[in-house]
């Protein structure tokens, strides 16, 4: 990522991070590592089979930190229950290459055309290829599914506003936050934007976000950002070292955390902190 003499650009949110980091994954994720799949709560929809037993397996190792085991475990329960889409659904949730995913994906909708969360992580993948017209369809119809969803609204936003397009963009964000005031990526460009024009930081909306999803480092990172305006390096670092620790791209936010060290007097650290970010990438600070 490059960023922006400014500290970082409001776009960099949307673009050049591990794709569906910040997008559909967390959504999925919410769905199929949340405390609602425990074994006895996946025992109530799966009878205790050997498919049963792969798909809660391949959850374990999902929410363990072992993708690639866990893709194996979704393999094999596709082939064991060919025509059940839960499984079809967990292995593209999983598959970084986007031909890939996307042929799965396409079984998904075959044998369930209402799933909005294939519908989703499609257009991200479909968007990640350059077809940003199928990536748009494919969002309208899971708004149309699921209308007071608001996640399917704010990616038509983005959408809008790679073309150009920033009424549309507004009002689709408008929309999305209205149906989900904790949908963090709106507040946090307005932040940034703030920031960029010399603004006091307004983070209330933003530590809001932070209530509902401790984790997105998105946010971690604007407050972190925010602290620093506002002279607060502790802070900043507080929030810095929790966004290192889920950031897809490291660099930006080892740039903050210079900066961060820089305010505090540790010219040392600052120096360290440099020279770590630009291992990992091209940061300005």
């Amino acid at each position: 990522n490059l960023l922006m003499k400014t500290g970082w650009s409001p776009d960099i949110l949307n673009r050049n991070t591990s794709l569906l980091n910040h997008r559909t994954k967390p959504f999925l994720h919410s769905l199929q590592i949340s405390s609602s799949y425990s074994p006895h709560a996946v025992n109530r929809i799966f009878t205790v089979d050997e498919l049963g037993s792969e798909l809660l397996n391949g959850l374990a190792l999902l929410r363990d930190g072992e993708p690639g085991r866990a893709k194996g475990m979704f393999q094999s329960a596709s082939h064991r229950s060919p025509r059940f889409y839960l499984p079809w659904l967990y292995q593209a949730n999983v598959e970084e290459d986007h031909g890939r995913a996307i042929g799965l994906l396409d079984q998904v909708l075959e044998l369930n055309p209402l799933s909005v969360a294939a519908l989703l992580l499609r257009a991200d993948h479909l968007e990640a290829r350059g077809n940003l017209e199928g990536a748009r369809a494919d969002l309208e119809q899971a708004d149309r599914i699921a209308p007071r969803l608001g996640l399917p609204s704010a990616r038509l936003a983005e959408l809008a506003g790679r073309g150009g397009d920033t009424r549309l963009a507004l009002e689709l964000e408008l929309r999305a936050l209205e149906l989900n005031p904790y949908y963090a990526l709106p507040h946090l460009r307005r932040v940034l934007n703030g920031l960029d024009q010399g603004a006091p930081p307004d983070t209330a909306a933003v530590e809001r976000c932070l209530l509902h999803d401790q984790r997105y480092w998105g946010t971690r990172f604007v407050l972190g950002r925010a602290a620093l305006a506002a002279g607060s390096p502790d802070s900043a670092r507080e929030h810095l070292l929790v966004a290192l620790k889920y950031a897809p791209d490291p660099a930006p936010v080892m740039a903050q955390l210079a900066r961060a060290a820089l305010l505090s007097g540790d010219y040392a650290g600052a120096r360290s902190w440099l020279e770590r970010a630009k291992e990992k990438g091209t940061p300005v600070l």
